[in-house]
């Protein structure tokens, strides 16, 4: 599927047009060199702690998908440019914690968006309608991601950060 990206809030004119598609094993080369690129900043938020670089251990988790573990990739000229992923919970397999990560330069044009839709109808094939995700309370962008989809969720604080839980639509 293609996708072409909006402009940004900051009115910069829309990027290309994105290849959106279930990731693969073979992508965890990809999956590393995007959080490569990462600005410190990202990284903070996205794992709700000071790192400086994403362990080879994290990327395999990332890149290892079976049934528990699916995920979704924007591509920009066959390079990665953003993943969302879910785990379905052990506990309730209608269920899934949810993960996203979008390269900065791509960061406010709907790609999280369109990932997060693309992963949605995925899950729901699998018998998935509840995504559920923590993010930082100072994460604006991911809080702004969750509110654009127009889904119905529920939150919570704890400390610094936020759990969301969302239903994913019919």
């Amino acid at each position: 599927m293609s996708v072409r990206l909006e402009a940004n809030t900051a009115g910069a004119p829309a990027l290309s047009e994105v290849a959106v598609r279930s990731l693969e094993a073979a992508d965890a080369p990809q999956v590393a060199a995007l959080f490569d690129r990462l600005s410190p900043r990202s990284l903070y938020l996205r794992f709700c702690s000071p790192i400086v670089k994403v362990s080879a251990s994290t990327v395999r988790h990332l890149s290892n998908l079976d049934q528990r573990h699916e995920a979704v990739g924007a591509f920009d000229d066959g390079v990665l440019v953003g993943t969302a992923h879910f785990f379905r919970s052990t506990q309730d397999s209608s269920q899934a914690e949810i993960c996203v990560e979008v390269d900065d330069h791509h960061q406010g044009h709907g790609l999280g968006v369109c990932l997060l839709r693309q992963l949605a109808a995925l899950a729901r094939d699998r018998g998935i309608n509840c995504f559920t995700a923590t993010a930082l309370v100072e994460n604006r962008a991911a809080i702004g991601l969750i509110r654009h989809l127009n889904w119905p969720i529920v939150t919570s604080v704890a400390g610094p950060e936020l759990n969301i839980a969302m239903a994913l639509p019919a």
